[in-house]
């Protein structure tokens, strides 16, 4: 469910993994046009 929240979708986060206390996630940052700056590197907000 999280996956879907606009944030993540525009950025292009996704949850892979979440344990079962919510203490640890398993995240994935995929490289996009929405999220990267001039120097074709990650924009920092996204991370």
């Amino acid at each position: 469910m999280l996956n879907l929240w606009f944030p993540f979708l525009v950025n292009r986060i996704s949850i892979i993994s979440i344990s079962d206390d919510f203490h640890h996630m398993d995240v994935r940052l995929k490289h996009s046009f929405w999220n990267r700056n001039p120097n074709k590197s990650i924009w920092g907000g996204s991370i």
